[in-house]
């Protein structure tokens, strides 16, 4: 039995177009593993785009993903709209993966996001991930969990210096 995977990737950061390499290579590695694939894609502008077609990285020259629905996550499920932003088609999805670098997609968000849809995902949590892509922050944790770690200095200003 196949199931259907959600892969979400891209991003409104600057690593976004790691991100695509990521999401597509993943994408069709499930497909040749016989799983059903929903390729959702974040633009830099924070647009959310789907089409089985995105998991071909040449889509991506030139803007060309434009061309395809935008969507929404939600309610178990991804949604592609139509031209005036209403849903046309609905996908339930088994669980997604978050192929996102940096941003939101690493710091937590995209996982809260496909969480708050009701989604099961492969990943790391919304905790985790927001304090684990702080790396300061991941040294005071792991010095109170008593792991070895080298020195650190922590500066938010250049006055902190």
């Amino acid at each position: 039995m196949s199931r259907t995977i959600a892969v979400v990737f891209g991003g409104v950061s600057g690593e976004n177009e790691i991100s695509v390499i990521t999401g597509t290579m993943v994408a069709n590695v499930l497909k040749r593993g016989g799983d059903n694939v929903v390729p959702v894609y974040i633009s830099q502008e924070g647009k959310f785009y789907t089409d089985e077609k995105l998991a071909d990285i040449g889509v991506f020259r030139e803007d060309g993903f434009k061309i395809f629905s935008q969507a929404i996550i939600a309610n178990g499920g991804v949604y592609a709209l139509n031209k005036r932003g209403k849903p046309r088609k609905f996908i339930h999805v088994d669980c997604a993966v978050n192929c996102c670098h940096g941003g939101l997609g690493e710091g937590g968000g995209v996982s809260g996001m496909i969480l708050c849809a009701g989604i099961p995902f492969a990943g790391a949590g919304i905790f985790e991930s927001s304090a684990f892509l702080d790396k300061s922050f991941t040294k005071i944790v792991l010095c109170g969990l008593g792991i070895k770690r080298l020195p650190f200095a922590y500066a938010r200003t250049i006055d902190d210096l």
